[in-house]
């Protein structure tokens, strides 16, 4: 069905409007998206836009005092939130980056046992669209 709407868009031009909370398969086969929230309409664009706006995401795993680290890491700047195992996503601004992640945690005696970057998705422009960041 991806595949059939895949090529309807861009083979054929025809638009189509998918409604689907399976928020990988839209950003597979679109190109443009509306967020509904509440009724509401919470965000729109394009998803390379939306990803765009999005801040520097780093994917964190840590060993220690986790909500010293968290209070640290807000009151900085980043938002972060848990992935449902035991990693976190943290998105930072611009200018910061791994070495300030690296400084909070050995202020605050954490120790980061894992640090990759992440490429921005769809679900995390919808968590900041709906203010779950």
């Amino acid at each position: 069905m991806l595949e059939l709407i895949v090529d309807l868009a861009t083979r054929k031009g025809v638009n189509l409007i998918l409604s689907s909370h399976l928020l990988p398969d839209v950003e597979a086969t679109c190109g443009r998206v509306v967020v509904m929230y509440q009724g509401a309409v919470a965000t729109q664009g394009s998803i390379d836009d939306l990803k765009g706006r999005r801040r520097q995401v780093f994917e964190v795993r840590i060993k220690g005092d986790a909500e010293a680290f968290l209070r640290a890491l807000k009151a900085a700047g980043a938002d972060c939130h848990g992935t449902g195992e035991d990693l976190l996503r943290v998105s930072v601004a611009p200018d910061q980056g791994p070495r300030d992640l690296f400084g909070l945690a050995a202020q605050h005696q954490v120790q980061v046992r894992h640090l990759r970057p992440s490429v921005p998705t769809l679900e995390d422009v919808f968590a900041a669209a709906i203010g779950e960041e």
